[in-house]
This record gives C-alpha cells, structure tokens and sequence, in this order.
C-alpha cells in the first residue's frame, strides 16, 4: 500500500506551496535616502534607521527611526532596493511619541503617499496608496498596504502646499516619521522571468514544486 494517502498527498503538497509564497522583507538594511533631515550627521534620525529591522523603540530619540525637520512643505524618504523585484505588500511602523496614538505625529502623516518606481521620481512609478480618507482617530500605526509591481525603489511622499486646501486635522507642515518600512516580495518570484538567475531562489522553488508534483501524482494514485 503507498505510503501516503490522497490527503497526506495533498498536505504535503500544500505545505510545499505554503514555503514556495513565503515572503521575504528585500528592503531590509538597502540604501536609504531622506529629504531635510532632522540633525544631519546625528544618526539617530537617519534615513537608514527605517530599513534596519529595529522596531524595538519607536520613539523620537530612540535611534530606530528616520525623522525629518518640521515646517517643511515637503517630506520624501525613499529606499533603494538594488534591484527590481516584484513587490507584493509594503509595511510601514510609524514613529510614537510618549502621547497618545494620533494626539501629536498623526496631524504630520495625515495625506501620505507611498509610490514604487524604477528610479527616484515618484512621478514615474507607480502610486501604491494615496490617504484621503484616514482622520487622526483612524490613521493606524502600523500601515499596510498590497502593491503587486515590479520596481526598485519604494517612495513615501507626503505634502502641504500652499494653494491647496487641506481637511481641518491635517497639520501645516509635513514631516517624515519612519521607524521601520519592510518591503515584501514573493520569495520564489523576485524577478521577472528574463531576468532570473539560473542558480536563484526562483527557479529552486520552481523545480521543488514541479518534484512535488511528481511525488503527489506517484503516491495518490
């Protein structure tokens, strides 16, 4: 009698599937650039803070976080990815003050973009999230949003400009409060199928799935 029946078959099958879409954080500890920083040169507000996988202190002068100058009209952040990969969901841990959640940084986050391109102009990606709907009692802490592009730079962008009129709890100015920004990609699928490595990860879980297959079929019948 084989040793499997049709439902260890299609266990051992699905658990295969589940490790093959594992996703994989391809912003972690990647070049990292952002607009006015608070500080410059004080590497507790660093761009590069957002992409260490430090999450520990979410605080201002917790060394963990990327934070730019206020009264700004502008605040950008971006993170290089060294290369194209297809992207499937961006996470954001915004920083935290010693108040309550949405009573200080909130009204600087309010409206906030976030663009995945091939280059440092967001205007040539392609916008992932616009916020046009969060209040300082709904914008959450932790953000996430799905993004199924292939790009290499993840853009957060976020504005106040003066002929624009802007809803009563937005702040005046705009800051960048980024404490970790995690970046995720199909494991098995990090490039398109022309630029895949012969030796990578892609075509490892292609030949796993395809011997999986095999074995389902063999053993099921």
């Amino acid at each position: 009698m084989s040793p499997f029946t049709n439902m260890n078959g299609v266990v051992f099958f699905l658990c295969l599937l589940k490790v093959h879409h594992a996703y994989v954080n391809v912003a972690l500890d990647k070049p990292a650039y952002m607009q006015y920083q608070y500080k410059p040169g004080d590497n507790r507000y660093d761009a590069s803070n957002a992409v260490d996988g430090q999450k520990s202190n979410l605080s201002f002068n917790g060394g963990q976080c990327s934070s730019s100058v206020a009264s700004k009209q502008t605040a950008t952040w971006w993170v290089n990815l060294t290369k194209m990969y297809n992207i499937h969901h961006i996470r954001i841990y915004f920083l935290k003050s010693k108040y309550e959640w949405g009573s200080f940084y909130a009204p600087r986050l309010l409206g906030f973009s976030v663009y995945v391109s091939n280059t440092t102009d967001r205007s040539g990606g392609v916008l992932c999230f616009k916020d046009s709907n969060f209040t300082l009692n709904t914008i959450p802490a932790v953000f996430t949003t799905n993004c199924p592009v292939y790009g290499q730079y993840v853009i957060y962008y976020n504005e106040r400009l003066p002929e624009v009129s802007y809803p009563e709890e937005y702040s005046d100015y705009v800051e960048t409060n980024l404490c970790e920004v995690e970046v995720y990609n199909n494991a098995a699928y990090s490039l398109p199928l022309e630029q895949m490595s012969f030796n990578g990860e892609s075509v490892a879980a292609a030949l796993i799935l395809i011997v999986a297959l095999v074995v389902l079929i063999l053993y099921t019948r």
